[in-house]
């Protein structure tokens, strides 16, 4: 539902059976910067080098869009997709933390 959003820049492979086997959704925004986020890469098809070519071609095709620098975004624990994206230039820009607590069966605890 973005305004940026633009359905022309999405990436697909498509296996030999017919069916999907990888894709990315690049955008691009006013500040010059593109994004090629996300990959994915259905379980049968991986280490197969679709995600690098996705984000090789979702370069190329954000660079014909004028846009100065490319980003995505990953778990820390896809090192997969880290080792993909090093691979296809891209270099760790920073990271980011998640905190995640169970909510079900907590006590009520006064804030102040």
């Amino acid at each position: 539902n973005s305004s940026e959003y633009d359905p022309t820049q999405d990436l697909l492979v498509i296996a030999p059976d017919g069916t999907v086997a990888a894709y990315c959704s690049c955008s691009t925004s006013s500040d010059g910067g593109g994004y090629t986020d996300p990959v994915a890469v259905h379980p049968d098809h991986q280490r197969k080098g679709l995600a690098k070519a996705l984000l090789l071609k979702g370069l190329g095709l954000l660079k014909e869009r004028g846009m100065k620098f490319a980003q995505f975004t990953t778990s820390g624990d896809n090192v997969a997709m880290q080792k993909s994206g090093e691979s296809a230039g891209f270099f760790l820009e920073h990271r980011v933390l998640w905190f995640e607590k169970e909510v079900k069966n907590l006590e009520r605890t006064p804030i102040f």
